[in-house]
């Protein structure tokens, strides 16, 4: 889980990074350049321990999750900030986001074995919980888009990475009383400096 989160992160802040610089011509600075490693770095400090590997299909398919997360950043964006034919609002495009994903996730249910169908015996506290999740995420997807028709893309999504980092870290330790080690300290140390060093 730790690797796999990894490669979610990076993909959905170093795909739209790039996707900034080559296609929709923002500048590229020291600041951004020094910045973008440091979160890099974090990411990598905070969820890889040491002697955990996985086979080469988990790679194969961490690479896949790695493309699709960072082209979902690209795609959202590119529906923000198109002026050439018409779009939806930021709520119909969640909307339509996550009608979407029903429909696949329904069209794989043939396909899940019948050990693994017991995910789908869960008590109403977990039920709550994913409804709550979806909601809250929805939210901020929202404001994500919003935010995409006014920032350049090498600001937000590296920003929206560290934040996800820093707050996760700290909600942990309020609500879970989770304690963190040295390693987690330095990740979050370079990652709030380099979160500020991208909109500086």
């Amino acid at each position: 889980m730790a690797v796999y989160t990894v490669f979610v992160m990076l993909g959905g802040m170093v795909l739209p990074y790039f996707y900034g610089l080559i296609f929709l011509g923002e500048k590229i600075t020291v600041l951004k350049t020094t910045a973008l490693v440091m979160m890099i770095f974090a990411i990598i400090l905070q969820n890889v321990e040491k002697g955990k590997k996985g086979t080469v299909l988990f790679y194969i398919l961490c690479s896949i999750v790695f493309v699709l997360n960072g082209m979902t950043s690209v795609l959202s964006k590119i529906h923000q900030i198109n002026t050439e034919y018409p779009v939806v609002s930021a709520n119909g495009f969640v909307m339509l986001k996550n009608l979407s994903r029903f429909i696949l996730f329904g069209a794989m249910i043939p396909f899940v074995k019948k050990k693994d169908m017991n995910i789908f015996r869960m008590n109403m506290k977990t039920y709550i919980s994913i409804i709550g999740a979806t909601l809250v995420s929805s939210v901020a997807y929202v404001f994500q888009l919003i935010c995409a028709s006014y920032v350049p893309a090498t600001v937000q999504f590296p920003v929206l990475s560290g934040g996800t980092i820093i707050f996760t870290a700290l909600l942990g330790m309020i609500f879970f009383h989770e304690k963190i080690n040295k390693k987690q300290v330095i990740s979050l140390t370079v990652c709030t400096v380099a979160t500020i060093l991208f909109v500086i």
